[in-house]
């Protein structure tokens, strides 16, 4: 009975001894293997792959012991990750736990980021500085973070958050930009910019240069607006060849004197193409007389001045008559209308000679702008004179000429209208009064009424009347000219002073109506005593 226990225990000893033996072929334990650093979006960590037969608590421990992070890893999966945190230089610790109880330890050593600047690239349009790239290698173990940059060009700087990891043993550009604006280069020369990168514990700084000769504006094309002799629109196209913008203003001169400017300036980038459109309230320029404009643009900037011709010629005033128009009524030019061109550009001042009858009746001014056809009037009391203008006294062919003569030019130009008129003519009837003398034979020619009918197309002018009777004549002068307009009568009453002594019966006496001397009309009535 004892043998048989023994052995019975002898056989369960080796059983328990061959399952033992078994159990550690079959579970090796919690492992932890396979550590890299990796950059999550969360930030640095360290990738780790692992084993184990139940859900287990992982720690990361930093070199200075304070354990940044932990997780739950799974028996179903194999690999996982955890946050380093502010990555440092040393020993991390992987620390796997069960229960409560560290099953495994990892030890990760780190000797830390090692950064320096390769190559600096500063982004310039012009002379405006937009950004500077800067390449930075990590040939360090562990990421390297970089906080801001700072670009500073002469006297002035910008500052641009960054917020980057750059990976161990990797290559990497960063760009500074300005947070607010760009930094623009003022004056030309040569210019030495410095790029600061703020990381954790340590700055990097490095340089960058650029030459500037300066802006160099040119005029592209111009295109000049002219009305006859009036220019009322530039328009001109510069352009910056340089390598530095500038403001610039564009204006028209005549000689010294500014005529237009478009506002207050333009900014031209460093290759930009601007388009200046120059006007005035009015107009910009206005030629009196005709031949070369000495015109101007000028465009003016820091760079100095730009200055190009605008060559224009204007054709002098040259007034020609058109057309005549006599406006006659019953040998009355009561007014006449003329057409009149200016074949030149200039505006022109000019005399119309009026000429009727041989006899120059009036030169009244006119004004006539370039390049226009214009009907002008006389005698209309309204743009110039009052009619009538002239009163037919005879019969005949009447011409009326307006003649011209331009301001400036050698040539003259006229135009003749022709009127035909047959002699006046009318009836004339008279009353006499006679008083009779003392010796009873002779009688004394008081008065005399002439009735005077206008019988013909002419109206019958008159300023004075003369009588003959039996060979004794007496004239009377009038206080103004008279004029009978055809179908209208008149009479004029007339008495002597100095009378004129006939004898009694009947007596024929010549009656002649004057204008100046000359005798317009004569008839001849007998009277009784």
């Amino acid at each position: 009975m004892v043998r048989f226990r023994a052995v019975l225990l002898v056989t369960l000893i080796g059983a328990m001894v061959l399952t033992a033996g078994c159990s550690g072929v079959l579970d090796s334990g919690p492992s932890v293997s396979n550590t890299q650093t990796q950059l999550t979006e969360y930030g640095p960590a360290i990738e780790f792959n692992y084993s184990v037969s139940d859900y287990s608590q992982v720690l990361l421990q930093r070199p200075d012991g304070e354990v940044v992070t932990d997780d739950t890893i799974e028996p179903n999966q194999s690999s996982s990750a955890l946050l380093m945190g502010d990555p440092q230089p040393g020993t991390y610790k992987l620390i796997v736990q069960q229960g409560g109880e560290t099953v495994v330890t990892k030890e990760v050593t780190f000797d830390g980021p090692n950064a320096h600047v390769r190559e600096v690239n500063a982004n310039w349009s012009g002379s405006v500085l937009h950004d500077v790239s800067v390449t930075i290698e990590n040939t360090g173990d562990l990421p390297f973070y970089v906080k801001s940059g700072t670009v500073s060009v002469r006297d002035a700087s910008v500052n641009g958050s960054l917020y980057e990891w750059i990976p161990a043993n990797t290559t990497e550009t960063v760009t500074v930009s300005p947070s607010f604006g760009a930094l623009v280069v003022e004056e030309s020369g040569d210019v030495r910019g410095q790029v600061s990168i703020r990381a954790a514990n340590e700055t990097f700084t490095d340089t960058f240069a650029k030459s500037f000769e300066g802006p160099n504006l040119k005029v592209v094309n111009t295109s000049s607006q002219w009305n006859g002799d009036t220019l009322t629109h530039v328009t001109a196209t510069v352009k910056n060849t340089g390598d530095m913008g500038t403001t610039a203003t564009a204006a028209v001169y005549h000689g010294e004197e500014q005529r237009a400017i478009d506002g207050f300036g333009t900014r031209i980038a460093a290759g930009e193409t601007v388009q200046y459109d120059i006007s005035s309230f009015s107009y910009i320029y206005r030629a009196t007389s005709g031949g070369d404009v000495d015109l101007s643009l000028v465009v003016n900037s820091s760079a100095g001045f730009t200055t190009t011709p605008l060559s224009h010629s204007v054709t002098g005033a040259d007034v020609t008559i058109t057309s005549l128009t006599p406006n006659w009524q019953n040998g009355v030019l009561q007014n006449l209308k003329f057409t009149a061109t200016n074949e030149g550009d200039v505006e022109s001042e000019f005399t119309a000679y009026i000429t009727v009858g041989g006899e120059e009746i009036a030169s009244p001014t006119y004004r006539i702008g370039g390049g226009e056809t214009a009907t002008f009037s006389y005698g209309d009391g309204l743009s110039s004179g009052y009619g009538p203008i002239y009163t037919v006294t005879s019969g005949g062919d009447v011409d009326v000429t307006v003649s011209v003569s331009t301001p400036g030019s050698t040539g003259t130009s006229e135009k003749t209208a022709s009127a035909s008129f047959e002699d006046v003519s009318a009836s004339i009837n008279a009353d006499a009064t006679f008083y009779e003398q003392m010796n009873g034979n002779d009688y004394e020619l008081s008065s005399l009424d002439v009735d005077i009918q206008n019988t013909g197309g002419l109206p019958v002018s008159y300023d004075s009347i003369e009588i003959e009777v039996d060979g004794a004549t007496r004239s009377e002068s009038l206080y103004s000219t008279q004029s009978i307009a055809s179908g209208s009568s008149a009479t004029e009453y007339l008495s002597f002073t100095d009378a004129i002594v006939v004898s009694d019966g009947s007596h024929d006496v010549t009656i002649r109506l004057k204008n100046g001397g000359e005798t317009v009309l004569s008839d001849t009535v007998t009277v009784s005593t």
